[in-house]
Order: C-alpha cells, then sequence, then structure tokens
C-alpha cells in the first residue's frame, strides 16, 4: 500500500506568493526586517516551509497528486529553480537580483496561478 501524505495546500497558497514577490523580498529578505504579519523572514525558509513545513516535498517525491497535473509539474519545476539558486555563503541581499531569482518568482507565480485556476 502506497502512503499518502498530507499536504497543508493552503499553506502552500499562503507560501508561495513570497517567494513571486520582488518587493517582498526586497522589503524583508534584504533587509532581515520582517514585520509582524510576513511570512518568510529569508529565502532558505521561504523554501524550507513551502516544501517542508507544509509536506508538499514528500508528496511530490513519491509521485502523489496533490493540485493536479499542471500545478504539480509547475511546482517540481519551480523547486529545480530553487536549486539553481546559489546562495551558499551570501546574504539574501545578493541574491534577489540574480537572473536565478527571477526565475524562481516567474516559476513561483506560474505555480500559484495554477493553484488557484483549480
Amino acid at each position: 500500500m502506497t502512503k499518502i501524505y498530507k499536504v497543508y495546500k493552503e499553506n502552500v497558497i499562503k507560501y508561495l506568493p513570497d517567494l513571486a514577490d520582488y518587493n517582498y523580498q526586497k522589503r524583508v529578505w534584504a533587509t532581515g526586517k520582517p514585520q509582524p504579519g510576513d511570512m518568510s523572514p529569508t529565502f532558505v525558509e521561504a523554501w524550507c516551509q513551502l516544501f517542508d513545513d507544509t509536506g508538499l516535498s514528500d508528496a511530490l517525491n513519491i509521485g502523489q497528486t496533490v493540485f493536479g497535473a499542471a500545478a504539480d509539474q509547475a511546482i517540481l519545476d519551480l523547486n529545480a529553480a530553487l536549486r539553481k539558486v546559489d546562495d551558499k555563503n551570501k546574504p539574501d541581499s545578493m541574491i534577489i537580483d540574480t537572473p536565478a531569482m527571477q526565475n524562481v518568482r516567474e516559476k513561483a507565480a506560474k505555480a500559484l496561478q495554477l493553484i488557484l485556476q483549480g
């Protein structure tokens, strides 16, 4: 019997905008000064919240359908884009203006759009 993972879909929808929003990243990640209500205080935290805290990574890794074929593929594409961001020993302020982060923002926005379209 295949294990089915619980995915907190409402949290996926809540965390995705932080990876899609340049202005949020400039305001929160680049300054290191999140305000009350800000979901993801850093790049790494945003990534972990989206994939680990929601159960999304476990579900997608076993091929479990979460939101549907197109949205799930968009999320997998986002994860691949996140892996290409060179954040090793670099502050968030240095990575948010990179082409790799622009790609992440585009993929996060696409994934969110597909999820919301249902």
